[in-house]
């Protein structure tokens, strides 16, 4: 599967046979072709042109093979036996429940934003999971939240191509994913 960065908060999962848009979907970005967008911040007027099937509310869904666990904070996606968990960092930290609920998690998707500017939440959140690879949006506090990972590498890349097998196994790798330009498409947000 391929993995792109669409913007500074929406990534595109690009499994075998269906196409995965998770984030937050802009009015500019909304032409990104996917068979399924997962977007609590969603509404329907942006999509009446679009088959796309639109996630907008917590729930468990299950479409065209792609298993779908979305609440307030995060959902949970897994396709081509990959599970990835899209995090919402908030002004709340998560619960014991929903922290049993992202548990076994292959691949955190995680966009820093205003409220967790030196990405504190968002490195206990990290520690807390533990997933396999964590892929992180190009913005401007990516380079200070990596810092504070204290880990030897991290690969910046266009796209991620990867499948189960190609998982670390051993050590939580980190990556982060650039935009069309090699870097953040908006990082005003």
């Amino acid at each position: 599967m391929q993995i792109y960065l669409i913007d500074d908060y929406c990534f595109k999962i690009k499994g075998r046979s269906t196409t995965v848009v998770i984030g937050r979907v802009r009015k500019n970005t909304f032409d990104a072709q996917a068979d399924i967008i997962i977007d609590r911040d969603q509404v329907r007027d942006y999509k009446k042109n679009s088959d796309s099937f639109l996630i907008n509310a917590p729930g468990e869904y299950e479409i065209s093979g792609v298993s779908v666990f979305s609440r307030k904070n995060f959902s949970i996606v897994e396709i081509d036996e990959v599970r990835f968990c899209y995090l919402r960092i908030s002004e709340v930290d998560l619960s014991e429940k929903e922290i049993e609920e992202v548990e076994g998690i292959d691949i955190l998707l995680i966009c820093l934003n205003q409220s967790d500017k030196e990405g504190n939440k968002a490195l206990k959140i990290v520690n807390q999971i533990q997933p396999c690879l964590v892929l992180l949006a190009d913005q401007k506090e990516v380079e200070q939240f990596v810092k504070k990972l204290n880990l030897e590498a991290v690969k910046r890349e266009k796209k991620l191509t990867i499948n189960k097998s190609d998982l670390p196994d051993e050590e939580m790798e980190v990556v982060i994913l650039e935009g069309k330009n090699g870097s953040s498409q908006n990082s005003s947000s």
